[in-house]
């Protein structure tokens, strides 16, 4: 068997450029998270497209999904503070 290489001994720094950068990447995945509200069934009945057939998308997820045997309307943290 070989022995294991070993790794210079260097110390890890992040710079003050790649602390702003993973920063600013938390702060995009904050606003980017999904936020979801259960639909009661009279918001269901005010549907003119049946919700089953909806197609509807928010970024990168549905709109409308069916989870835990009730309708939920996911958006965006960011879509929800902004439009409603």
């Amino acid at each position: 068997m070989r022995p294991a290489r070993e790794l210079p001994n260097m110390p890890m720094k992040l710079s003050a450029r790649g602390g702003r950068l993973i920063g600013k990447g938390f702060l995009i995945g904050l606003a980017f998270r999904p936020a979801c509200v259960p639909l009661t069934a009279d918001d269901l009945r005010g549907f003119n497209v049946p919700i089953e057939r909806r197609t509807d998308h928010d970024f990168y997820l549905r709109v409308f999904q069916y989870r835990h045997r009730q309708w939920y309307q996911c958006k965006t943290w960011l879509s929800r503070q902004l439009f409603f």
